[in-house]
């Protein structure tokens, strides 16, 4: 299991190395708002690339509805 910042989403940590195989886990609210704040236009971006290349999704209350946006 590994941490990961919104920043490091938004430069691209997703899509580097092992990650791509990975799975991705959102939290829920409250926890979840300041990351879907964070992580914007360019952030959502950067997970659908993510799950296009073969990355996994798994959100949680708020994370699943952050997904089907």
């Amino acid at each position: 299991v590994e941490r990961m910042t919104a920043a490091q989403i938004l430069e691209g940590a997703l899509l580097r190395g092992n990650l791509r195989r990975s799975t991705f886990f959102m939290p829920g609210a409250p926890s979840a708002l300041p990351y879907f704040r964070a992580l914007g236009e360019q952030g959502i971006k950067s997970l659908q690339e993510y799950v296009r290349e073969g990355g996994c999704y798994t959100g949680f209350c708020a994370g699943k509805y952050f997904a089907c946006r």
